[in-house]
């Protein structure tokens, strides 16, 4: 019995996580208004169709509310993550999980042929990952009973 695994660009497809992106020199009210209109918590930072970091509302915490800065003076690049983990379209979701766990990150950015085709969020994954092995256990369970006459009652 084989494990289903999407890939992170099917996971994309499915939750409809396209790209939501803010230029680096946008105010960082306009970052928190980009995440609430689109009902994420990562935003990604982008010049044209280059990817320049990731500001997360963990970053706006940290780095503007917690150091008493001002979200109407401060501007994305100031207090976006650089250093990004991305993950390939054709990466499994349980590579996501594990890249998402190992390095401790919230948010993967999924690349196709050198462009952001959208974002995961651990949430996203997280969910797959667990549908998956349900769906498994289900198969396992299935074939255990057929190979072992069991009808599943008792009369």
């Amino acid at each position: 019995m084989e494990k289903t695994v999407k890939t992170a660009k099917q996971l994309v497809e499915e939750t409809g996580n396209g790209v939501v992106s803010v230029a680096p020199d946008a105010l960082v009210i306009a970052v928190l208004q980009t995440m609430a209109d689109n009902n994420v918590s990562a935003v990604l930072v982008m010049d044209e169709q280059k990817l320049l970091g990731i500001v997360t509302a963990r970053d706006y915490v940290l780095k503007v509310e917690l150091l008493g800065r001002n979200a109407r003076d401060t501007r994305a690049h100031e207090i976006m993550t650089r250093d990004l983990l991305c993950v390939s379209a054709d990466d499994s979701s349980e590579r996501c999980m594990s890249i998402m766990h190992n390095k401790q990150v919230r948010h993967l950015p999924v690349i196709e042929q050198g462009s952001v085709i959208g974002t995961l969020s651990m949430r996203d994954v997280l969910e797959e990952v667990v549908a998956e092995d349900e769906h498994l256990i289900k198969d396992l369970e299935r074939e255990r009973i057929e190979s072992s006459g069991e009808t599943g009652g008792s009369y």
